[in-house]
Parts: C-alpha cells; sequence; structure tokens
C-alpha cells in the first residue's frame, strides 16, 4: 500500500497508510443520537466495506465530505482565510498605547506553550479514532508525527524504515489485532511503550495483553488517561535506555582503565579504541581529546589529538580550525575557569550561551559533555564527547564515569612521563658508570663477589669481564684478608666512607697504589658496597681535567631545579644558588646574609640549625623532609645537608610535595586493600618470599588456625605447613620459575596443634620492593575427610581380606574386624552374633563394644539387612533385656543396623553396628558394611575350615583361597556393588547416565566369573610344580598376550632354586603387576625379566604405558600392597617406579633360600 509520509509541523489530511499531522478536524461529524464511532459495540455499529473505505480515505485526502470542501477545525470558522497563493496576514498589532474604553473587554493574546516532539506509530484502521488519538495527544501537550499502518505489512515496513516513541494499537482490525502487532514490534527489537486502546475489551483481555508484553491499555471512552499513560511509558522506556547507557559507559571505563594501566605500551597504542568504546557506549557521535599548551604570553591554547567519530559523521582532526585554539580568545572563557577547577561542561547547545551556541551549531553539535584531563594536579587536557543527531542530557552517573576515564587517561599519561624520566635516568646513570675515568666497581657484601665493573677498572688493573666475575675481592687487595674483612665491616656500619690510600693487585701481579672511595647501596635486596678507585699516581692529571670540567660542573648546578644554600655553623646563609627562585622562601637578596632565625619561625630554625651542627660534628651527611607554607600553598621538602670542606654545609632542597600526595594516595589504597583483605571470606595470608615470615594476614585466617596478628607474624611458612622443608621451598620454586597458581592440597598446622585439610594458590607481587607470595587458602577439610574415609573402607576391606590369610582364632580375627570397620565408618559401636551349629541359637563370639539386640535373629533368619532405631528405650522398657539394661543405659548409641552374615548360601550369624541418634547409615556407607560383612563371613567360614583341617596341604588349600578371593573375586563383587547402588541412584536424576555404571558391573561380574574358574588351576598351577617357575611365567606372558593382543617380552634366566613357597609368590607377583598393566597401564608392550645370583631373585615387570604419580592417588593400589605382603613375608622387597607418560616399572627382590 503507497504510503504518503508527513512531518512535524505539517497540516494536511492523513490516509490510513500515511503519515502527518491530521488532527480532529478531518473527522466526520457525527450523527445526531449516535454513539462515537462504536465500532467494538453497540446497536447501530458497523464497519464500513472495503469499497466504502477507500472512498472515504480518498476523500480525507482531499479534505472533502461528498458536498465540498469542509472546515479542518472549528477554529477555522473563526479565522481569517488567506487568499489562495498569499501568506497568511500577520493580525493587526495596536498602533499605540491606546486606552481601552471603560467597559470594554480587551483580548489578550494568548501565550503559545512549546509542545513536546513525539513519533507516534498508530496502528488503527479507523480514521476518526486516529484523528481522536492525536487531538488528545495535541491536548496533552504533544506535537505528535505519526504513521498510521492496518496491515502487519505496513507495519513491518513502519518498524523498518524508522524508530517510534510510542505505539498506540486498536485491540482488533480486520487483518490482524493487537497481540500481532505487540509481537511485530518485539520482533523489531522496538522498545517504544506499546499502548491497546480499545473502544470495548474485558479486563481479562486487558491483562492478558499486558502480559504479552503491552505497556498499558486505554479504553476509547476514557482517553484522558492516553497521555498520562504515555507519559509514564516514555519515562520508563527513557530510565531503561539510561540504566543501559551507565553500564555501558562503565564497562567502557573498565576497558580503558585495562588499555591504560594494564598494558606495557604507552596509552598513545590504545587511545583511538579507547575512545570508540566510550563513544559508542555514550551513543555520542563524535569523541575527541583535546592537549593544553601555554604560549609565550601565558594564554592556554588547544589542539585536537585524537577522535573517533560515528558513521555518517564528518571527522575533525585534520580540519586547521581544531589546531592551536586561543580559548579565551575563541569564547570559550568560560569553559577555561570550569575546567582549570576540575568542573565538566555538559548541557544541550541551546542552554549555552548564546556566544558559545554559534561555533556549537556550526559544527552541528545539539549536545555536549567535556571532562578535563589533569596530569601531575596540571590541567592537562579534556575528553569530548558530541550529540550531533539528537539532543540529550548527560546524567550525573554518566559524568562521574567518564570523569573517571578521563583520570585513568591522566594517570597514564603521568606513567608515561615518569617511565621517561625513570629511563632518562637510567641512560644518564650507564653513561656515567661507563665513562668514568675512575675504576667503578660492585662488590657483593655477603659472598665478597663482584658485580659488576666498568671499562676504567678493568682497563686500570687489566682483566677481562670474565676474568672479574670470577674473582673475589681478596684476589684484588693486596692486605692480609682479616684486614679487608674489617674494613668491609666498617664500610656496612657507616654506609658512606673514604677508606683511603690501598694498594691493589694488577692481572700481572704489579701493585697499584689507589685512592678508594665507597658507600652502601642496596640491589636486588642485599647489601653491594660501590668503590670508587683512584690511581693516585695520576693524580696531577685529574686536578687538571678537574679544573678543565669545573665550568662544566658550576653549568650543570645552575641547571639544577633543587634549591641549593651554603650555610655556616652558626646557620648563616652563606650563598645562594639561583636554580629555582620560585621555591625560595624569600628572594635570595633578603636570604644572603640571614640566620635561619631571622628567616624561619623559632621552632623550626631550631630544628634547622641542629641539622647543620650534627653535620659539622659527625661529617656526615643527614637527610630530612619539612614543610613551608609558601605563597602559593603548603610545600613539601627533601632536604640534604652534607658537610664541606670548611666549617660549612651544603643544604640542597628538593620539592617533594607531589610525592607526599602520592603517599597520601597509597596510604589511602592500602586502607582500602586492608578492608577488602580483612573482610575476605577465604584464609589469605603473604609470605616474604626470601625468609619464608608470614608478613600480612586476613581475619579469617588468623581464626583458622588460631592466632593473633603478633602470634601470627612471628611465624615462618616452615611453621604453617605441615610439611618438610624441601617440599615448601619446591612449592616456591615451582610458582617462580613458572608462574604456576596452584599449590594444590596442603596441611596446616592450627595453634593447638590440630591440622587443617586446605587447597591453596598463591601467586607471587612486590611489595615494599620485595617479591612477596600471596597465599589463598581454601578449607577442604571436609572433603578431606570424606576422601580418607573412602580410602580408609577400601584399605580396611584389605586387610580384612590380608588378615584372613594368617593362622589367627576366629575370635581376634572378628576382633580386628570390628575395631576396623569401626574406624572406616560412622558407626560408634560393633558387634558379631554367631549361630550354635547344634542348637541354631545365637552366641556372642566378638565385639568391638557388647550389646544385645533382639531383632539380630530376624536378619539372621530372612537373611537381609534389618534397621532398628529407639534401641535404647525399647530395651529399658522391655524387662526381657534386664541383663543387658546396665549396657544399654550408658550405651550412646540409639540406631542399629544388623547385617546377616552369609557364607556359600548358609547363614552363619550376623553383625550389628551401633549408630548415634539422627546418624543413620548412608547407602554408600550400608554397601561397605554389606562388604564388610562378607569379609566377616569368610573369617567364620576359614575359622570352621581351620577346625576342620586334618593336613598341612588343607591348611595352605585355605590360605591361598582367602588370597586369591582379595585378589580377584572379593574387589569384583565390592566394584559390582558400589557401580549399581551408583546406577541405582542415577535411575531417579538422570537415566541415560545410568547405562555407564551398568557396563561396568557387567564388565566386572564378568571378569569375576573368569577369575573364578581360573580359580581352579589358579590356586596351585600345576606347570610351577611339575615344569618350574621358568615355564609357569612363560604360560602366563602367552595368555596375556592371546587374552588382550598385548605384546608381552620374556628375558627369563635358568630354573632357580627356591622352595615352592618362593616361586608361588613370585609367580602370583608377576600375576597381579601383569594384571595392573591390561587394567590401567593403556600399554602397548611389557618385559617381564627374571634374574636370579647371589643368594637373591629379581622379577621385574616394566611397561611403556602412561604412568602415574606414585605420591598422589592411583588405581591397582590394593593389588600392589598383595604384592608387597607376598614379598615382605618372605623376607623381600617391591620397588615401583612410575610418572605421567614414563610407564612403570615393578621390581621384586626376595631371598632364593
Amino acid at each position: 500500500m503507497p504510503r504518503d509520509q508527513g512531518c512535524c509541523g505539517r497540516s494536511g489530511a492523513a490516509s490510513p497508510g500515511g503519515r502527518g499531522e491530521a488532527d480532529a478536524r478531518d473527522a466526520r461529524p457525527r450523527e445526531a443520537g449516535g454513539p462515537h464511532r462504536a465500532r467494538d459495540g453497540g446497536a447501530q455499529a458497523r464497519r464500513p466495506g472495503h469499497g466504502e473505505q477507500a472512498d472515504r480515505a480518498r476523500a480525507l485526502r482531499r479534505g472533502e465530505d461528498g458536498q465540498g470542501p469542509r472546515l479542518r477545525h472549528l477554529e477555522e470558522a473563526r479565522r481569517q482565510r488567506p487568499h489562495p497563493g498569499r501568506p497568511p496576514r500577520r493580525p493587526q498589532r495596536p498602533r499605540g498605547p491606546e486606552r481601552a474604553e471603560r467597559g470594554t473587554l480587551v483580548a489578550l493574546p494568548k501565550r503559545r506553550v512549546p509542545r513536546t516532539p513525539l513519533r507516534v506509530l498508530l496502528v488503527e484502521d479507523s480514521e476518526d479514532d486516529a484523528l481522536l488519538l492525536l487531538r488528545e495527544l495535541r491536548r496533552g501537550g504533544y506535537q505528535p508525527e505519526h504513521e498510521i499502518v492496518e496491515t502487519p505489512e505496513g507495519m513491518r515496513a513502519a518498524l523498518a524504515e524508522r524508530s517510534w516513541d510510542v505505539i498506540l494499537s486498536d485491540y482488533r482490525m480486520p487483518r490482524f489485532g493487537a497481540p500481532e502487532a505487540l509481537g511485530l514490534a518485539r520482533e523489531a527489537g522496538s522498545e517504544a511503550p506499546f499502548v491497546v486502546v480499545s473502544g470495548k475489551i474485558g479486563e481479562d483481555v486487558a491483562v492478558e495483553a499486558i502480559r504479552a508484553g503491552a505497556y498499558d491499555y486505554v479504553m476509547k471512552d476514557g482517553l484522558a488517561r492516553l497521555c498520562a499513560t504515555v507519559a509514564h511509558g516514555l519515562e520508563e522506556t527513557k530510565a531503561r535506555r539510561e540504566l543501559r547507557r551507565r553500564d555501558a559507559i562503565l564497562d567502557a571505563v573498565r576497558f580503558a582503565a585495562d588499555q591504560f594501566l594494564g598494558e606495557a605500551v604507552g596509552w598513545e597504542e590504545s587511545v583511538r579504541t579507547v575512545l570508540r568504546r566510550l563513544g559508542e557506549a555514550t551513543g555520542a557521535s563524535r569523541a575527541y581529546i583535546f592537549e593544553n599548551h601555554v604560549s609565550e604570553d601565558g594564554e592556554i591554547w588547544g589542539t585536537q589529538r585524537y577522535e573517533w567519530v560515528a558513521e555518517g559523521i564528518p571527522a575533525q582532526t585534520d580540519s586547521p580550525l581544531m589546531q592551536a585554539i586561543p580559548y579565551r580568545a575563541a569564547g570559550y572563557g568560560r569553559w577555561v575557569e570550569m575546567l582549570s577547577r576540575g568542573e565538566p561542561v555538559h548541557g544541550r547547545t541551546g542552554s549555552f550561551p548564546s556566544g558559545e551556541q554559534v561555533e556549537l551549531r556550526a559544527q552541528g553539535i545539539l549536545s555536549i559533555l567535556i571532562v578535563p584531563i589533569f596530569v601531575e594536579g596540571r590541567w592537562w587536557g579534556q575528553i569530548g564527547f558530541d550529540a550531533c543527531r539528537e539532543e540529550r542530557e548527560w546524567s550525573a552517573a554518566e559524568v562521574g564515569a567518564l570523569g573517571a576515564a578521563a583520570g585513568t587517561l591522566g594517570a597514564a599519561i603521568r606513567r608515561r612521563r615518569i617511565e621517561t624520566r625513570l629511563t632518562q635516568s637510567e641512560g644518564r646513570y650507564r653513561a656515567v658508570i661507563e665513562q668514568a675515568t675512575d675504576g667503578i666497581y660492585l662488590l657483593d657484601a655477603g659472598t665478597r663477589r663482584f658485580v659488576e665493573t666498568n671499562p676504567s677498572f678493568r682497563k686500570m688493573f687489566g682483566y677481562t669481564v670474565e676474568e672479574v666475575g670470577a674473582m673475589d675481592i681478596y684476589a684484588l687487595v693486596a692486605h692480609d684478608p682479616d684486614d679487608v674483612d674489617a674494613t668491609i665491616e666498617r664500610t656496612l656500619e657507616q654506609r658512606r666512607r673514604v677508606v683511603g690510600e690501598r694498594r691493589y693487585r694488577r692481572r700481572d701481579g704489579s701493585l697499584l697504589d689507589v685512592e678508594v672511595g665507597v658507600s652502601v647501596i642496596s640491589l636486588d635486596g642485599r647489601d653491594v658496597i660501590c668503590t670508587i678507585v683512584r690511581d693516585v699516581t695520576e693524580r696531577k692529571r685529574a686536578e687538571e681535567r678537574l679544573r678543565a670540567s669545573e665550568a662544566e660542573l658550576r653549568a650543570l648546578f645552575e641547571a639544577m631545579t633543587d634549591v641549593i644554600f651554603v650555610i655556616d655553623g652558626e646557620g648563616r646563609h652563606l650563598e645562594v644558588a639561583p636554580t629555582n627562585p620560585s621555591l625560595l622562601y624569600r628572594s635570595s637578596s633578603e636570604i644572603v646574609g640571614k640566620t635561619l632565625h631571622e628567616i624561619f619561625p623559632k621552632e623550626q630554625a631550631d630544628e634547622f640549625l641542629g641539622h647543620v651542627r650534627r653535620v659539622l660534628e659527625t661529617r656526615r651527611s643527614v637527610d630530612f623532609e619539612y614543610a613551608l607554607t609558601m605563597d602559593h600553598g603548603r610545600t613539601w621538602f627533601e632536604g640534604t645537608v652534607s658537610p664541606m670542606l670548611e666549617e660549612s654545609v651544603i643544604w640542597v632542597a628538593r620539592d617533594v610535595t607531589r610525592r607526599k600526595r602520592d603517599e597520601e594516595a597509597l596510604r589511602e589504597s592500602e586502607r582500602l586493600h586492608r578492608a577488602v583483605l580483612e573482610q575476605a571470606s577465604e584464609n589469605i595470608f603473604l609470605v616474604d618470599v626470601e625468609t619464608r615470615r608470614i608478613v600480612d594476614s586476613n581475619r579469617a585466617f588468623r581464626e583458622t588456625l588460631g592466632y593473633t596478628e603478633e602470634g601470627l607474624h612471628r611465624l615462618t611458612l616452615y611453621d604453617v605447613v605441615a610439611a618438610d622443608r624441601e617440599s615448601v621451598d619446591a612449592n616456591i620454586r615451582r610458582i617462580l620459575e613458572r608462574g604456576s597458581p596452584s599449590v594444590g592440597e596442603r596441611r596446616y598446622v592450627r595453634k593447638d596443634g590440630s591440622l587443617l585439610e586446605v587447597e591453596v594458590s598463591g601467586s607471587v607481587i612486590l611489595r615494599d620492593g620485595k617479591r612477596t607470595l600471596v597465599a589463598v587458602a581454601h578449607d577442604i577439610t571436609e572433603r578431606a575427610r570424606a576422601q580418607r574415609l573412602l580410602e580408609e573402607r577400601v584399605s580396611t576391606l584389605s586387610g580384612i581380606a590380608a588378615n584372613l590369610t594368617l593362622d589367627l582364632p576366629v575370635e581376634n580375627t572378628l576382633d580386628v574386624l570390628a575395631k576396623s570397620v569401626v574406624g572406616a565408618s560412622t558407626a560408634v559401636a560393633c558387634a558379631v552374633a554367631l549361630l550354635d551349629e547344634g542348637t541354631g541359637t545365637l552366641r556372642m563370639e566378638a565385639s568391638w563394644r557388647a550389646g544385645v539386640e533382639s531383632p539380630t535373629m530376624r536378619a539372621v533368619r530372612t537373611g537381609e539387612p534389618v534397621i532398628v532405631r529407639g534401641v535404647r528405650r525399647s530395651v529399658l522398657e522391655d524387662e526381657r533385656y534386664a541383663a543387658a539394661h546396665g549396657l544399654v543405659r550408658e550405651s550412646p548409641w540409639d540406631i542399629v543396623y544388623i547385617v546377616p552374615l552369609v557364607s556359600r548360601g548358609r547363614t552363619l550369624g550376623a553383625i550389628d553396628f551401633g549408630y548415634l541418634p539422627g546418624h543413620e547409615p548412608g547407602e554408600e556407607e550400608k554397601v561397605f558394611l554389606g562388604a564388610a560383612a562378607d569379609q566377616a563371613a569368610v573369617a567364620v567360614e576359614n575359622a570352621r575350615l581351620f577346625s576342620e583341617a586334618r593336613g598341612k596341604a588343607a591348611l595352605e588349600e585355605r590360605q591361598k583361597l582367602a588370597r586369591e578371593l582379595h585378589d580377584s573375586v572379593s574387589q569384583a563383587l565390592y566394584g559390582i556393588a558400589l557401580g549399581v547402588q551408583t546406577a541405582r541412584e542415577l535411575l531417579e536424576s538422570d537415566p541415560r547416565s545410568a547405562a555407564a555404571p551398568l557396563d561396568y558391573a557387567v564388565a566386572l561380574a564378568e571378569a569375576g566369573m573368569t577369575e573364578m574358574r581360573a580359580l581352579i588351576f589358579e590356586l596351585r598351577p600345576e606347570s610351577l610344580e611339575n615344569e618350574g617357575l621358568v615355564a609357569a611365567l612363560e604360560k602366563q606372558a602367552a595368555a596375556v598376550e592371546a587374552r588382550h593382543g598385548l605384546r608381552v617380552d620374556t628375558a627369563l634366566d635358568g630354573e632357580p632354586e627356591a622352595p615352592l613357597e618362593t616361586r608361588e609368590a613370585l609367580y602370583r607377583i608377576a600375576q597381579e603387576a601383569l594384571h595392573n598393566v591390561v587394567k590401567h597401564a593403556r600399554a602397548s608392550r611389557v618385559r617381564l625379566t627374571l634374574e636370579h645370583a647371589c643368594g637373591w631373585i629379581a622379577l621385574e615387570v616394566s611397561d611403556d604405558g602412561s604412568g602415574f604419580d606414585p605420591d598422589g592417588p592411583f588405581p591397582g593400589h590394593l593389588g600392589l600392597r598383595s604384592m608387597r605382603e607376598r614379598a615382605w613375608r618372605l623376607g623381600g622387597t617391591l620397588d615401583l617406579q612410575s610418572g605421567p607418560g614414563r610407564g612403570t616399572r615393578v621390581v621384586a627382590r626376595v631371598p632364593s633360600g
């Protein structure tokens, strides 16, 4: 549909698809007695057909109603209509101050109220209703610029063409309605408030529209609410936009800080990127930086240095008008005053003085923000932002954030200046050292070795750089070493002294008389003696050079910016160097000849005179700081008073006001750092890298360890970390070398001696010139406790199984089992009850803490675990258990978990576990207790086998059975139980993930069945007894290659002379080692070696697999323990060597006899 676009302030007809300032004077007159456009309801409501609508639109565009020209507004009937083609006449003005006649009403001219421009998208198919809405907006003080659409296509086009301040939509129209229009607006990303205007809709429909995203709804018979609703919607939209803009500005300011202060490159490298980010974040059309400079007449001029412009905005950087602008002469004197005081300049162009508006409008600037940049307390320039597309206001938050960006830029400029000065200073120092004619060397006071020498020194004594680096001071000085040491000690005490004449040794052995002066400096945290060596044989020539250079030194003296005085012992000024008159308390003529007391207040003069006299007495320089109140404010000085040849001193005063301010800012920053540190919940502490002493800590760390601040800071890292010094030093070296922030899990010692499990990360910073380790220790006590409990449980099961191979009575075995299970679980008591084979009743064999529990028999009969709660009350209230009342009354447990002991399908008894109230065992612990019960059943069964055994062969077979059950089937069964339990828990939360633990359980079951079948043969392989150890190992290697496709290389000596027990143990060790390779190593090749000599047999199994850290947790540790026990039982050893990515090597050595 063609659209006729109007513009603000233009009168004319409106069409359904056109835009303009159509208003109520284009509306048709109402029919007498009829409702006002009752299109949403009413008996007489009728929607015109398509043809009628088109005819009506054409009539409106022509300004006709079918009967000829019609008035556009009632006021037009009262206005004088101009002649066509001629401008309207101005109303006649009064020709003079004529007096009105008495009783005559005088019409005063109406004051024209400015209207607020408003871009309105009307989704409406009724021209009359659209005109009513526009008229209502004008009544509310708006100047609407609008477009009317009534189809989805038209709305999409209108949304794509421009942005709108507000969208007013009828609820029902022939082609679509308000819900669809709302969807199109949101799809186009419009933020304009969407207001539903309808003649008749229910509140439930209106509420649903608001829930869908509409801002509000207004009934057509209540249009008085329209302007207020629009105003509120515009305010909320503006607030949201300002909030987003503020967040974007803050992000840009943070980016600026990172770019300017976080990079080693200069700020000039990133300033254009920062300007772009700031300009885009503020929505500005142009962002730029001006730098000031002062002309010879003292006026401030400015030049644009950098600029960013938005697309379509002309750049100004290359414009001559932006170069060397005299601010005051150009009419910006008011700006100079504000900016130099640190105040920003901002606002709409129309709000500025008329003289400033001319230049701003010439550049197309509608709104502007200028923020000053200060460097070292001086107004360096400004950063500016222009809005050229639309007027806007700058909020206080935006001005503040951009002020922070300007401050960051000022800090970056200051840092660059300092770095430049530092580089120049280092260059001058290096040039002085390298070009000095005297020999200069730096000596490490601790090691007595040379740190650095200058060319004159090396030339003087005939050494190369490498030769000097390998020497100590004793090789150079031709004096007794004790005398050399004494001289060094005096130098360290006095810090600066003239040693006098000494004799030094040249490389060719000849001696050279020299005059030596020394001073002590700090280099990398250590004392270094800076020594100047002068060959006194050339003193005459040196004096000539001294006279020649005196003029240069005088010029240098005059060029210095420090204030220099020469003062005698009475405090009288003998001379004042005119180096920097602005720093003089009075003029030079008023100072020379005057004493300190004649110039300064008495208290300050006494202090100054005391410094002078102390220098004259000690012949040592004195450094101190003092403040003077000058005309331009309070100024801080750093004074150095040094003795001269005569009874006078030279006083050098340096302005350190800026440094004092920086120090105060640093102290404030440190106070902020301290507040953040103390409020942190993590344990944080600082350690001096060199001394390992704790130099700082936060409250959380001190409270965790139980120390006061003074007590903790007397400790070193070695006192806190529960590890040897080598381990602590190795961790610090790793952090320093690799920059690794992670230290890992450690154990810290509390003040009361208890241990704290922590996970530590650390990094190194410079603090007061020293490398300092910042450590953050996260408390992982609970996690470590759970890990240890798991390991304890696995170890307990392994220990129980290992103990089953010993010839112990069943009472002792069960006693050890009970104690081990209580130690590895949350149970506080454990009792084992066995069935008497003759009577079928329970009898107590052993217990950790005994007790009588009637539900035990129920567990025995059913073969299922039983849990009983409230045991104490039920037993104490039952007189049948009177004999157990004393025991139960004193016992802390009140919950009993009973597990039957079943072996080979036969119930042998039950094991009872006692728990404290509210500490019922969890599912994982129940699995562990079930495994322990299985081991207990094996123990009871072994006891029965012992009683039935009649010979040594039966006893050996029983022991072997228990060992193999531990090495294979028992571990597989425990793994199956854990895998099934894990799958059961995952079935509820994540059924798809349950397949993995089930597959794992199935694999373990299949492996267990294979192992059980193999047990019949492997309990004692026939080849081991009949053919020997070598043949058995070859068959085992062949079986591994056949089963797992793993290449096994063998290097086996002849059959060793060893008992069958020794050969069987070596066979089992090789079998377990190969099993671990298959299961864990992911190797492609294994080597099996057997050697015997000098009464010892050595068995080695090595692979090229992934390896592991032997000091950390690793898979297969239970099998490793079994192998070690076999080797130890024979009086031998087992050695393990491995590392990540380096494979694994297991070597067992046992005696052959």
